[in-house]
Parts: structure tokens; C-alpha cells; sequence
């Protein structure tokens, strides 16, 4: 099975017990991960319960992050969710 990950660097590292975390590796979905979701009515909570799930991290360390590391794995968790939409943005910078 294909095991393709992505990184998100933290721009704001949390503390986390006795560890600080720098940045959060989220597995590439499958539809199973996303079933609980409403495609055409996604909200900020989905997103937030997806990295936590797509990470293997806590909710509670997800509810954490700063707004600008939040938004940013939101734009990331939807570049999975919606990979013509990213294919588009590039091409638009070209």
C-alpha cells in the first residue's frame, strides 16, 4: 500500500509534554478517512478532526496550534481534498 506522507513545519512549535512539536506529518487520505465529512458543506471542525486523524495527533493538541499553522494545514488538508483546485493554482503562478 502506497504510504505517502506530507510534512507541515510549524511556524509556531507547540509544547507538548515534554516535547516540542515543529511540525505535524499528515498520511494522504483515503475515502474511509473522509466518510464522516460533507463534501459540499465542509466546516473549520471537519477540517480540525481530520488532521488530527490524518496525523495520529490528539484533538486537543490540534485545538492548539496557532491560527496561521491552523490555516495552513486547513489549505493543505484541502489541496488533498480537492487536488484540481491546487493543479490550477500552480499553473495560474507560471
Amino acid at each position: 500500500m502506497d504510504t505517502k506522507k506530507e510534512i507541515y513545519k510549524l511556524k509556531q512549535p507547540l509544547e507538548w509534554g515534554s516535547e516540542t512539536i515543529t511540525e505535524l506529518e499528515f498520511k494522504v487520505p483515503t475515502i474511509g478517512d473522509i466518510k464522516f465529512m460533507k463534501l459540499d458543506s465542509l466546516t473549520l471542525d471537519d477540517i480540525l478532526k481530520l488532521a488530527s486523524k490524518l496525523s495520529l495527533q490528539s484533538q486537543n493538541l490540534i485545538d492548539r496550534l496557532s491560527i496561521e499553522d491552523g490555516m495552513g494545514v486547513a489549505e493543505l488538508l484541502g489541496n488533498f481534498l480537492n487536488p484540481s483546485q491546487k493543479t490550477a493554482k500552480v499553473q495560474s503562478e507560471l
